[in-house]
């Protein structure tokens, strides 16, 4: 996680004058680096690993595959704990399975750790990921 904070550190100078979100897929998402975000006033969209815990009531916790996510359903999770051990409060989780498209369906819904405020902006800022991976899978293919 420091390597992230570190890297996202030293280009924000060359971004101050834009809006940043930062994005990123489970394996890169850290309630901490989401919380250090928060510090440095970034906006972020980070998905979450179904095994994450999130406090629904007061001392009611649940791991995200069980708060009732279902295919074509949306869930939107506003200023809550996150992470049963070490909880840190104040976060938005997203959650969105798409439903079924031409016959095929995804495994599993998305949860997004973030700060937007909404389901809609959270997830049309994280769709914007997958423009990124499909721009680095061309880059390296033309790069081979």
């Amino acid at each position: 996680m420091t390597e992230q904070m570190d890297a996202i550190a030293q280009v924000l100078p060359l971004l101050k004058n834009y809006q940043v979100v930062v994005l990123g897929a489970r394996e890169f998402c850290s309630v901490d680096l989401a919380n250090w975000l928060r510090t440095e006033n970034l906006h972020f969209c980070l998905r979450l690993k179904c095994s994450h815990c999130i406090e629904t009531e007061p001392q009611k916790w649940q791991s995200l595959k069980k708060v009732g996510l279902v295919l074509g359903i949306s869930l939107y999770f506003p200023s809550i704990k996150v992470r049963k051990t070490q909880p840190i409060a104040g976060f938005d989780v997203a959650g969105k399975w798409k439903r079924k498209y031409r016959g095929v369906s995804v495994k599993e819904g998305w949860f997004i750790l973030t700060n937007l405020g909404n389901l809609s902006d959270a997830f049309a800022e994280y769709k914007k990921r997958m423009g990124l991976e499909e721009m680095f899978r061309d880059f390296t293919h033309w790069r081979l």
